[in-house]
């Protein structure tokens, strides 16, 4: 094993040791769609059906989530594969996406050590993608935000390579990775589209583009694309569901009206503020509001490598490092209307680290005594506000992200399947006045700890609906939620016996087991 190999190996047991540990204690819990996507990898791993039962689908229904909700298969099959070995539990779940995000920074330094043609700017990138905050964060969770990643950089990597050995199957390869690459993530349906214009843009540039070298780079990126057409005679109404969800039509996008508010959505996305100091804020799951989608120095490094590329330019690549940077939005800007939403854009955290690495080769070539002064501060900064994320990450955000993260279900039904022994016919009724999707969550609990007997004799109820609010026999175990006051109110006069108030890191309790008494 060459000296590279050996420090790649070691590069790669850091990154996964710094993604993988402490994945059941922050994030608190599993999410709701952590939860869906984990039992539809279970179910794959363990039946090859989906939870519906069609079997080895290639989209997956989540009607938990929403009716018309379908996700991409590259996390529940990835999933799957970890669930063949590891045991059913949150870590399991979570461990193969940290994976991916180790996978990530391996490349990043494969494509920044060809770009810059130098190894010490591979490990520069890889260590600055590594130690990206949303990158971090969504690298830790089941959610598969992260999963285009490895194939945008599988890409960039592959065309660099093509380039310099102008043999056409690494071209082919190229954007096969592309064409795999749109199962990853529902942006990625728009996304790849744009990278395989950016291929053709590379060939015309470097004079490269024949009839040829533009039929095999579409063939590449379009044969992974052909699973679609027996998925629609399966699924018809898929391409309706996806359309309607995500507020595709093209008669109203095209309004002046609407054409505005995208454009004014699309830049929001490059708010300084948003991008250095307080990242995704709309969504806990994604930031911690204290940091930026990248390090604070990136607020002088990004720009600084915008500098470079425009004042030094002398690769093709430099232009696709740019476009990708600005074109990292559209999906987002396009479909749903949220601003600041920093997890429906993560490919601007490739392009994003390539020009902080473009930014730092400009910082180094200031000679004057002020100049290497900002130099030393700034790059100073880098690890010291990672070391800041880090503290806080694992101190006050794992107490406030209980809430975004819906609170400890698991707890709580773990208490409830351990006060039911098996065999027992004890009725189970749990709440979902406040909690649209504990069905999901008790089935994989139950799947966790090999009860799906249980179900059968489970009941879902809502108090503030009469007609939804059972009658409950004395001994039954129920699950019950701070905004369930008829069944508090029992507690107190005597109808119900507390079993166990479930504690939260930083907040009162949300979840409460009780029994109805005999």
């Amino acid at each position: 094993m060459g000296r590279i190999s050996v420090r790649l190996v070691g590069l790669a047991a850091v990154v996964l040791l710094l993604y993988g540990s402490g994945l059941d204690h922050t994030p608190p819990y599993l999410h709701h769609d952590e939860v869906v996507i984990s039992l539809q990898a279970h179910s794959i791993a363990t039946t090859a059906r989906d939870f519906e039962g069609r079997l080895l689908p290639l989209y997956f229904r989540m009607p938990h989530v929403e009716e018309r909700a379908w996700y991409q298969p590259a996390i529940v099959y990835f999933t799957a594969a970890f669930l063949q070995f590891l045991p059913t539990t949150e870590t399991s779940f979570r461990f193969p996406t940290a994976v991916i995000a180790t996978i990530d920074v391996l490349l990043m330094f494969l494509v920044a050590r060809r770009l810059f043609g130098a190894e010490r700017w591979g490990w520069v990138a890889a260590m600055l993608l590594a130690a990206t905050p949303t990158h971090y964060i969504l690298g830790r969770v089941a959610f598969d935000f992260i999963y285009p990643l490895p194939f945008v950089l599988g890409w960039l990597l592959a065309l660099l390579v093509y380039l310099e050995k102008r043999e056409p199957w690494r071209l082919f390869l190229a954007t096969t990775i592309l064409g795999v690459g749109f199962y990853s993530y529902i942006a990625s349906m728009a996304m790849m589209p744009i990278y395989l214009a950016l291929t053709l843009y590379v060939l015309f540039a470097q004079q490269l583009l024949t009839v040829r070298t533009a039929a095999i780079a579409i063939a590449g990126w379009a044969w992974p694309l052909l699973l679609v057409i027996p998925w629609l005679l399966r699924e018809p109404g898929f391409i309706n569901d996806v359309v309607v969800r995500y507020s595709m039509n093209t008669e109203t996008n095209f309004r002046f009206s609407t054409v505005a508010r995208r454009v004014s959505l699309y830049w929001t996305f490059f708010d300084p503020g948003f991008l250095f100091l307080m990242g995704g804020y709309t969504h806990l799951t994604a930031s911690t509001r204290l940091v930026g989608v990248f390090l604070m120095p990136c607020l002088v490094l990004i720009p600084l490598g915008l500098v470079q590329l425009l004042t030094a330019s002398r690769h093709v690549m430099h232009v696709v490092v740019f476009a990708g940077f600005m074109t990292a939005p559209l999906a987002a800007a396009l479909t749903v209307q949220e601003p600041y939403a920093s997890s429906r854009q993560l490919a601007i955290l490739v392009f994003g680290v390539l020009l902080a690495t473009f930014g730092i080769q400009r910082l180094l070539t200031w000679r004057s005594r002020p100049g290497r002064v900002i130099a030393i501060g700034v790059l100073a900064l880098l690890p010291l506000h990672f070391a800041f994320f880090m503290q806080h990450y694992f101190g006050a955000y794992h107490g406030y992200s209980a809430a975004p993260f819906e609170w400890n279900h698991r707890g709580a039904l773990e208490t409830i399947i351990e006060r039911t022994p098996s065999g027992s016919t004890q009725p189970i009724f749990l709440t979902r006045t406040r909690d649209h999707w504990i069905d999901a969550y008790w089935k994989l609990a139950l799947a966790k700890k090999q009860r799906p007997e249980l179900l059968f004799q489970t009941t879902y109820f809502d108090s503030t609906k009469p007609q939804e609010f059972p009658a409950i026999p004395s001994g039954a175990l129920v699950l019950a939620s701070v905004d369930d006051k008829p069944l508090l109110e029992g507690v107190r006069n005597g109808e119900y016996a507390e079993i166990a108030r479930l504690a939260e890191p930083a907040d009162e309790p949300v979840f409460f087991v009780l029994q109805r008494k005999r």
